[in-house]
Formats: structure tokens, C-alpha cells, sequence
């Protein structure tokens, strides 16, 4: 499994403001990468890279494993041996770069309720949010939204079990006169998002991620 070591040396290059021949965390980046070529993705190897990661497959495509780029406060940027970019906040996928059709934006109408059940575990709440699709040249979509614990569960992410709380959310959008469903698994103890599957857009299929390595601190 290849990734754009390129691409993401350089945003090491632009944080260090060093050479590429000269940074010692650039050639061992390539070596680490091409080792991933004929070879599944493990715990060992995630935990080789210096850089949080997480497993997305969209649709029946296979799952790849795509890297932190950027975190801009909450808003994290990852990318994908495709050059696929999607882009999560507080474990919502807001932004994709590089598909058929992307989203373009997410605009809460309130705090993020996933932020919402991390503090306060409810058993339903209602919300309300707008998002972008430049593809369509429609922005301020609004949907309508409600989160629904739907129970307990374990998962395993790359040999790794976490308990966590299911939560379905059933989104309606009348504008584009579509009904879809994202579901996610948040930690019972800190809230935090381990794994979801979420929608982009009406012509795209869902798009389902597990955080292999989270970002430090978060």
C-alpha cells in the first residue's frame, strides 16, 4: 500500500524548514512507506510512523490507510495514496478534496453534538446544520438531524478493542430531497470518536474510518 510520501514530507519540510536530503525524519518516512507496499497494515507498523493515521474505505473499495497533513485547531486533514483528502472535525467529516463529488463545507447551527454526547451521554438530541456542495453549486444546504444511541459496543481497531457507545444519526435534507444515515462509535469513558460511517453526498457511497492512531492530545 503506497502513500504520497511526497506530499506529506513536505509539510514536514514546511514545519521544519529543512532540506529534504538533509531531514533524518524524511528518509526514514520513505522507508516506512515503502514497506507498506505488499504488505497489510498492522499495530506494529501504524505505531512505526510518527504521525497519527487512521483506516477509510469508501464504498466496497479496499481500506487504506491515510495521515495527518494539517490540524488547524479541531479541524484535522488527512490524505490517501490517491491524493483523497478528507478533512474531520471533532469526529464529523466536514470536507472532502480529490472525489467526483465532494463536500465542500459543514456549518453546525450549534455546537457540534458529537461534542455534545462526549460530555453529557444522552440518549437522543436533535440538531441542525447547513453544508456546502460547490459540485452542485449549492451552499447552506439545510439538514435536519437526529442522534439516537442505539446501544453498547465493542470494536477492534487493528488489534486494539475499545468500548464504546453507537449512536445512528438519521439525517434529513429536502433540498436535495435525501434521507441518509452516519453512525458512530464514541468511547465510553472520553467520547472520543474511534470509528463512524458517514455520508459526503448523495452520489457518493458512505465513507466509513476507524482512528488507528489518534492525534496527541486529542
Amino acid at each position: 500500500m503506497r502513500f504520497l510520501a511526497i506530499i506529506v514530507a513536505l509539510s514536514l519540510i514546511t514545519a521544519c524548514n529543512a532540506s529534504p536530503l538533509k531531514n533524518p525524519a524524511m528518509q526514514s518516512l520513505n522507508v516506512v512507506f515503502n514497506g507498506f507496499d505488499d504488505a497489510p497494515v498492522t499495530r506494529q507498523s501504524v505505531e512505526t510512523l510518527p504521525y497519527a493515521t487512521m483506516l477509510a474505505q469508501i464504498g466496497k473499495s479496499g481500506n487504506a490507510l491515510v495521515v495527518l497533513t494539517t490540524a488547524e485547531g479541531d479541524k484535522f486533514s488527512w490524505i490517501a495514496a490517491d491524493k483523497v483528502v478528507l478533512v474531520t472535525q471533532k469526529g464529523r467529516l466536514v470536507k472532502s478534496v480529490g472525489l467526483i463529488q465532494d463536500r465542500t463545507a459543514v456549518h453546525p447551527l450549534q455546537q457540534e453534538p458529537l461534542l455534545q454526547l462526549a460530555k453529557q451521554p444522552i440518549e437522543t438530541l436533535n440538531h441542525r446544520y447547513t453544508l456546502d456542495l460547490r459540485y452542485k453549486n449549492l451552499y447552506a444546504i439545510p439538514v435536519n438531524a437526529t442522534l439516537q444511541f442505539e446501544g453498547q459496543e465493542t470494536i477492534t481497531i487493528l488489534e486494539r478493542t475499545y468500548q464504546t457507545r453507537r449512536y445512528v444519526e438519521y439525517n434529513r435534507c429536502d433540498l436535495l430531497d435525501w434521507d441518509f444515515t452516519n453512525t458512530y462509535w464514541l468511547d465510553i469513558n472520553t467520547g472520543f470518536v474511534w470509528q463512524s460511517v458517514q455520508h459526503l453526498s448523495p452520489d457518493l457511497p458512505p465513507v466509513f474510518m476507524a482512528v488507528t492512531k489518534p492525534v496527541a492530545g486529542w
